[in-house]
């Protein structure tokens, strides 16, 4: 969900140099080109405006951002240096020189530019949001929140900034207060399908389900084809007990996205609450295709394989899914069961005592009456 960091600078200083001035119109073609998207052909002209003018800071600065914008870090990092030695108080400079390392995961080095960057410009209420969104690289929630509180102290009406907050709001346990933040985003952008995205899960976190539902029905409307919408509503219809409009919306996340486990799976069981045992069967057989080492898969096959009354295929799914998950008293249960039916006694009652050693209750009333 993060966002990217805040758009980059490109310096338009005026030129005071006669020497510069003989630069300019090599500077303002650069300008022109780097607009355009032309970042190779921007920094030819930049080059020839600082081969007239070793000291134009601004140009400098330029040819670093069309440099970064084609990947050359190198290059762009030693421009970016060429600024801040010919002009140590341009914040800017830093601020790029950040985002530069942002893109190198250096985030120690990122954070200490902001920090030279918010010195020079305190006043500045993206370098506090980019210092943000530097600290949650890190993980540092306290002070990405410190910033994110100055960034919206400073320009309140930016809609990024309360959506990064109700995400570390939401980190820590603040739901109120990140069901708050995305109200503040929705009322300043209200075509924000992150925002709707992003409360549909507080809401669930929260048991209200309407509103979930509500907010899930938005994001669609909004961006029609959001997988991740369709997939969490999906999950939500289960819980609401309403397995075929899952059905319905995991059909769409599975027709653009075919490589999901975790979509079969679930369709799967929302077929096998419907009683399409068949097709609930070969829902579980892809998702574990596609993801073999998956416990919970192999014990929901398992589940339906003993309702099919293939014991000897829950029998398998079973063992496989202990293999993977020594302490799954429903794989445990399972086994036993399915063994109990195939007069396989000797090999279940351990079973069934394993999993009522992991806290299975059903197990009991098989072991009293099978294994006394």
């Amino acid at each position: 969900m993060k966002k990217l960091f805040s758009t980059l600078s490109l310096l338009f200083t005026g030129i005071t140099l006669f020497a510069q001035s003989l630069a300019q119109p090599y500077a303002d073609a650069g300008n022109q080109h780097y607009d355009a998207g032309r970042y190779k052909e921007a920094i030819a002209e930049y080059s020839k405006a600082v081969y007239v003018e070793p000291k134009y800071a601004q140009a400098w600065n330029n040819r670093g951002l069309a440099k970064l914008e084609i990947n050359d870090y190198t290059g762009a990092l030693a421009d970016f240096n060429k600024v801040i030695t010919l002009d140590p108080k341009n914040a800017e400079a830093y601020r790029n020189r950040a985002t530069l390392k942002i893109r190198q995961e250096n985030y120690a080095g990122a954070l200490a530019d902001y920090n030279k960057a918010i010195a020079l410009s305190p006043d500045d209420p993206d370098m506090y949001y980019n210092r943000g969104l530097a600290y949650v690289a890190q993980n540092k929630k306290k002070e990405a929140l410190a910033d994110f509180n100055k960034s919206i102290l400073l320009k309140p009406d930016v809609a990024d900034s309360y959506l990064e907050r109700a995400q570390i709001k939401l980190d820590m346990n603040d739901n109120d207060g990140a069901l708050k933040d995305y109200a503040e985003v929705i009322k300043r952008s209200p075509n924000s399908y992150d925002a709707y995205l992003n409360r549909a899960l507080v809401y669930e976190k929260l048991q209200k389900r309407a509103e979930a539902l509500a907010d899930y029905n938005q994001v669609l409307i909004l961006s029609p084809n959001n997988l991740t919408a369709y997939f969490n509503r999906s999950l939500l219809k289960i819980r609401q007990t309403d397995y075929q409009g899952a059905i319905q919306d995991l059909d769409k996340v599975i027709a653009r996205s075919p490589k999901m486990a975790a979509a079969y799976a679930n369709r799967g069981l929302a077929k096998e609450k419907t009683s399409k045992d068949k097709e609930a069967l070969a829902d579980y057989n892809k998702a574990i295709s596609l993801k073999p080492k998956d416990a919970g898969n192999l014990i929901e096959r398992g589940g339906l394989k003993m309702k099919l009354q293939d014991f000897n295929g829950a029998v398998t799914d079973f063992t496989q899914a202990i293999a993977l998950k020594p302490n799954a008293a429903d794989a445990f249960y399972g086994r036993g069961y399915s063994r109990i039916q195939l007069k396989q006694n000797a090999t279940a009652c351990p079973d069934l005592q394993k999993a009522k050693q992991l806290g299975s209750k059903k197990a009991d009333d098989l072991l009293l009456k099978n294994c006394k």
